[in-house]
Formats: structure tokens, C-alpha cells, sequence
């Protein structure tokens, strides 16, 4: 993917004197959430006799990397920064190290997309892909692919598909109330990305001929008994509020719902 993307940029340096080269062995990402990370971005520490200043001098800013940022996706989703391969985050003792799995964990459950799999090459619009609502999109900007279509969607006020988080069970069982779980026993194999997901013929009231023949969405990742899904919106939720079933390609039953992190959004 990294060399896709480098390809990608160079179509666009043109006559400028730019050279693009990948470093990505060489430095790695970290995120970090929690309760007190947002105190971490910007906090000082009082000079020490070593840092040798005068009275009035700048006051030591404590820096733990040199490149990140707040991420803008989602205020849950904490600082995210990158580092050399061969250097850890200082970070205080009450946080702790946890496997990638953890972040992917707590990214789907707040319906926050990322990579190839929730992104499909060459298919992807802005608007569905939640970018409005992350932070990914400048209305104030132009000149860059998909303007256009970008810019009438958003004063239209209507976006008709969304990606948002989805759970899964087998097609034998029934979803026991309105709220999302995980279920780390859940080992029955996930539905491919970009696979087709349609209401469910027997158990959503929105399920016509029709319906159940056109497709309500696509699924992007998962793990375990959760992920992501491109849906339409209108189809999330019957008329009473209660999440519509679906089924997946591989015949799991599946739910959508909509992050409670969303403004208020017209669909």
C-alpha cells in the first residue's frame, strides 16, 4: 500500500522539486487514549538546574515526540504520534502497553474508518466515508478530486450512506437487545470487504421484494462479533427506532447503528 500511495502522490509533484521517499522502517505510530491523555498534548514541566536558563528564560516544554497531534477523528480516539523505530513514548506510569488489537477493537466500536478496507479503492466518496465529521474535509478549500461532487453533496444537507459500526451473530440466534457488544468467542468467519449486506426478509419490517433484492450496504472489516459497514441510512432503523435486520453474504444476521458521537446529521 505504501508504494501505491507514493505512486499516487508523484502524479501530483509535476514541475515542483519535491522528492518523495519511503521511511516507514524507520519510524513507528503510536496511540494512546485514556482519561488523562488529553493533558499530556502541550503540558510544561519546570526548568531544572541542568537546563542551565536565567531568571524569566522560556519556560521547558515537555515534548515526548516530535511529529503527532490531537486525533481529529474522534475526541475518544486520543493523541497519535510517530516516532523513531528505535524509541518508546515517555509517557507517566499509569498507562500501559496493549496489543494492536486493542486499537483496532476500540476504533470499530466508534466507527471511526481507516485503511483499504474500509476506504474502497476508487469507490470511496468523502461524505460517506464519515470525512465531514473526522475532520478530513475543508469546505472552505478547493481544487482536489472530487470537488465538485463533494461540495454539491454537502449543501444539499443529504448524505444517503454512511459507514458506521455493525455486529454480527449467526444466523441461527437473534439479537437479544438495541446495544452493541463484543463477543470474543465469536468465531464464525466475517463477511469479505465490499460485500453485499440486504434487510432481512423475515425479521425487518422495511423487507419488501424490492428492498431484499437491492442492496443496503457493504461490509468493510470486523473482528470478532463487530465492524464497520458503508449503509444506507434510512434502512439502519424501523419507524419505532429499533435497528433493522440484515444479512451478510455469508449469511450472518447483522445490526447497524448510528455513533451517538455524530452531530446532528440530515438523512
Amino acid at each position: 500500500m505504501t508504494e501505491t500511495l507514493i505512486s499516487h502522490f508523484k502524479r501530483y509533484i509535476l514541475r515542483n522539486k519535491v522528492h518523495l521517499s519511503n521511511v516507514s522502517d524507520q519510524y513507528q505510530t503510536y496511540q494512546c487514549w485514556g482519561p488523562t491523555t488529553h493533558g499530556l498534548w502541550g503540558s510544561y514541566v519546570e526548568p531544572t538546574a541542568a537546563s542551565k536558563l536565567p531568571p524569566g528564560g522560556l519556560v521547558a516544554k515537555e515534548r515526548f515526540c516530535d511529529v503527532g497531534t490531537k486525533d481529529p477523528r474522534n475526541s475518544d480516539m486520543g493523541l497519535r504520534i510517530l516516532l523513531p523505530s528505535n524509541t518508546t513514548p515517555k509517557l507517566p506510569g499509569n498507562f500501559r502497553y496493549v496489543d494492536y488489537s486493542d486499537y483496532t477493537l476500540r476504533r470499530l466500536l466508534l466507527g471511526v474508518p481507516e485503511g483499504v478496507h474500509d476506504f474502497f479503492h476508487n469507490a470511496s466518496l468523502p461524505l460517506e466515508s464519515n470525512m465531514d465529521i473526522m475532520q478530513g474535509v475543508d469546505f472552505r478549500k478547493g481544487c482536489y478530486l472530487g470537488q465538485e461532487l463533494t461540495i454539491r453533496t454537502y449543501h444539499t444537507g443529504v448524505t444517503r450512506k454512511r459507514i458506521v459500526p455493525v455486529q454480527l451473530i449467526e444466523p441461527s440466534n437473534s439479537f437479544e437487545d438495541d446495544h452493541q457488544y463484543v463477543d470474543k468467542s465469536f468465531d464464525n468467519r466475517l463477511p469479505e470487504s465490499q460485500s453485499e449486506i440486504r434487510l432481512d426478509s423475515q425479521e425487518s419490517q422495511l423487507a419488501s421484494s424490492r428492498s431484499t433484492r437491492t442492496a443496503s450496504g457493504k461490509f468493510c472489516q470486523g473482528m470478532y462479533n463487530i465492524g464497520l459497514a458503508l449503509m444506507r441510512l434510512d434502512q439502519i432503523s424501523d419507524s419505532n427506532g429499533k435497528p433493522n435486520v440484515f444479512t451478510t453474504e455469508n449469511g450472518l444476521k447483522l445490526r447497524a447503528f448510528v455513533p451517538d458521537w455524530w452531530p446532528g446529521i440530515s438523512h
